[in-house]
């Protein structure tokens, strides 16, 4: 056999040899080994059921904190809602007041037999004066345009005499002060003449819907004169429901350009009215009386059964102070705390304005029950009336720790271009004090924060310098070069008679004596007897 033949049958052998040996380990030789095991994952490596179960917790956990912060923005608008609720201390009963309201309703459904629409024409060139219109009250009610019952009976006599200043009302009087329903969300409350700039304005009050404030409104004047409505969003609604608004009519202008008087407006949704839409309210002239008072105090609305104790303290307090004349806006007061204002009222110290929300207005859809548009309508009820008004609540009171009267530092610190002052307060907390055996809350409460508030300011205006009056401050002046001028707390600040509330930067871990009311004390005692003694003898007698 050759040398090459032997080798292949070597090879051969060697390859049926290793074919026995693969087929007696694996039973087949056709089937394939299994692979090995994979090997366990190193320890800080996560399984993928447990990387599931850690996203879902961080998707839960986000969903989770973006709920808290929700809840706590709601919260903090609550508590500031709620706080204000806790100032008025003495809120145990509720009585309502009745209404009486004195609105000019012109009826234009039948031309042909009404008289009035042919007086008010410019076609027959006579005007009906203000004066010579016998007005009919109507029932206290919010007034719908659409309700015909609602409307005023009304006899004229004619006369040629052209309107002039005396058709407008003066600010004390508060006959016709009560919500009138424009349509569905749309209230007005008053109406003022603003002479302050060249251009003449009507500003109303008024009480706005959110949904509502981005419609077109329109002004309407007797003689068929209209113009387009300017509205304005007060600053402190807190995104509540309804707001509170002041929009501005210009006075139209007749055919020789000149702008004419206006004693009555009403506010529309169309520029041309329809019958059902003739609502006017009179508007109340803002310039100044040749007599004026010092100062006034703007008080937001009142409710509840406040002791005619506190309201007698605060008055005549604040008359030591300087105040002389006071606005309260008279929301559902107890008949005892009525009669006691009504008492000063006949002394012309007090003026008491109707404040009744629309029944479509709940607590909880308006801000502190109106306090803004209240506030807004004493600052332009004030301008004709009084030189510098204050916006205080009935435990506030600015004191001077550099004098003893508003007018010892007023007068030095007054300017052409100043229209108010600002004032830091300070917690007077009933904690640290004692009672007094006087009775009278501010001699007994003697200890007030160490820290002030830079938050809960109260101001004290020139309101004729004045566009828009905040609760804490003032949010437009009516010139762009006004400004305010904060007032130093050696001078004076204001002293806030109730319990300390932390919060907006505030601390109550620390109070100091403070008995800078003590030097009112023996002025106030002889006043506050000698009123209390008198309102007694006149409720008796009555």
């Amino acid at each position: 056999m050759c040398t090459i033949c032997k080798k292949k049958k070597k090879i051969k052998k060697k390859i049926f040899s290793l074919q026995d040996v693969l087929f007696h380990n694996s039973g087949s030789p056709s089937t394939i080994p299994p692979p090995p095991p994979p090997p366990p994952p190193p320890s800080h490596i996560m399984p993928f059921n447990c990387l599931q179960r850690l996203r879902s917790v961080n998707r839960k956990l986000i969903i989770i904190s973006c709920l808290i912060y929700l809840s706590l923005v709601f919260l903090f608008h609550g508590r500031l809602e709620f706080e204000q609720q806790l100032d008025n201390r003495f809120k145990n009963s509720i009585f309502k007041k009745k209404i009486s309201s004195g609105v000019v309703y012109f009826d234009q459904k039948n031309h042909s037999n009404s008289v009035i629409p042919k007086l008010l024409s410019y076609e027959n060139h006579v005007k009906v004066h203000p004066a010579n219109l016998t007005i009919k009250p109507i029932p206290a009610q919010f007034h719908s345009p659409s309700i015909n019952h609602y409307k005023t009976a009304i006899t004229t006599t004619t006369t040629s005499a052209p309107l002039d200043k005396s058709c407008y009302l003066s600010a004390y009087n508060v006959t016709n002060n009560t919500f009138h329903r424009i349509s569905d969300g749309i209230f007005i409350y008053s109406a003022y003449l603003d002479d302050r700039h060249s251009n003449k304005f009507v500003r109303v009050m008024a009480i706005i819907a959110q949904r509502k404030q981005k419609l077109r409104f329109f002004c309407h004047f007797p003689d068929n004169r209209w113009t387009n409505v300017i509205v304005y969003q007060m600053c402190e609604n807190h995104n509540k429901h309804f707001g509170g608004y002041i929009m501005s009519c210009p006075l139209p202008s007749s055919k020789s350009g000149q702008q004419n008087l206006a004693c009555f407006v009403t506010i529309s949704l169309h520029n041309k009215p329809k019958p059902d839409e003739n609502l006017f309210i009179p508007i109340t002239r803002i310039q100044q009386e040749e007599k004026l008072f010092e100062f006034g105090v703007c008080i937001p609305p009142v409710f509840g059964d406040i002791s005619k104790e506190h309201l007698v303290e605060y008055i005549e307090l604040s008359k030591l102070l300087g105040i002389q004349h006071f606005f309260f806006y008279n929301f559902r007061l107890s008949e005892t705390a009525t009669r006691v204002l009504e008492y000063y009222e006949k002394q012309n110290t007090v003026t008491i304005i109707p404040w009744k929300l629309p029944s479509e207005v709940h607590d909880n859809s308006i801000w502190y029950n109106g306090q803004l548009i209240a506030h807004n309508d004493c600052l332009y009820r004030s301008m004709s009336l009084v030189k510098m008004t204050a916006f205080n609540d009935l435990d506030e009171f600015i004191i001077p720790h550099n004098g003893t009267t508003l007018t010892d530092f007023v007068s030095k610190l007054s300017a052409e271009n100043i229209c108010g002052f600002s004032f830091w307060s300070a917690f007077f907390d009933p904690s640290t004090g004692r009672p007094h055996p006087s009775g009278l809350f501010t001699m007994s409460q003697t200890g007030r924060s160490a820290k002030f508030s830079q938050v809960r300011t109260k101001v004290l205006v020139n309101p004729r310098k004045i566009f828009e009056v905040g609760i804490h401050h003032v949010s437009k002046p009516n010139e762009e070069y006004y400004k305010m001028l904060r007032v130093d707390t050696d001078i004076a600040f204001l002293h806030h008679y109730r319990k300390c509330v932390s919060n907006y930067g505030m601390k109550c871990d620390k109070f100091i004596p403070d008995r800078t009311i003590y030097k009112y004390f023996e002025d106030l005692k002889e006043a506050f007897d000698m009123q209390l003694n008198l309102i007694h003898v006149i409720n008796s007698t009555a």
